[in-house]
């Protein structure tokens, strides 16, 4: 996700992200590390299995980049 262009299938597309090209590009970016570390993460977790983990790395995976998003749309990027 981090070298995906801007488009209306595939990365984080909300409507603040949508209208800014850096924002879409700034956001991606961060989620698609997030996936990558949430995913490494989550395979740590085949051995522990804790359930909460592993709704807490989906959760962060998903809220982060959104938060991220909103504040860069806020600051007008």
């Amino acid at each position: 996700m981090p070298k995906v262009k801007q488009n209306n299938v595939v990365g984080f597309r909300v409507s603040w992200t949508r209208n800014s090209q850096e924002n879409w590009r700034r956001t991606n970016r961060l989620g698609g590390w997030l996936m990558v570390l949430g995913g490494v993460f989550l395979l740590g977790n085949m051995i522990f299995q804790f359930q909460w983990l592993w709704i807490a790395i989906v959760v962060l995976v998903v809220v982060v980049p959104l938060t991220y998003s909103y504040h860069l749309y806020r600051q007008g990027i």
